[in-house]
């Protein structure tokens, strides 16, 4: 019985909001930016909880805004 609850409770921590697809964390990023104009304040919910940042153009495409935190660190890619 302890086991069980125990599993519950793991499961519960896991399987909530922290385990957002990539597309739906996109989808956030982009929606944080909507009717806002490039440069503006915006927030969303990220893999670690409420993320501030600003509007930005997107990579992919340029017609797109979507917030990004200013101070994240850009991870190395490691070259073989």
């Amino acid at each position: 019985m302890k086991n069980l609850m125990l599993a519950t409770i793991v499961l519960g921590f896991v399987s909530g909001p922290a385990m957002a697809s990539k597309s739906e964390r996109r989808q956030a990023k982009i929606s944080a930016c909507e009717g806002k104009e490039q440069g503006s304040t915006c927030s969303f919910e990220g893999r670690r909880g409420s993320v501030e940042g600003v509007c930005k153009e997107g990579r992919r495409n340029p017609d797109v805004l979507k917030c990004v935190n200013p101070n994240r660190k850009k991870r190395n890619k490691k070259s073989n």
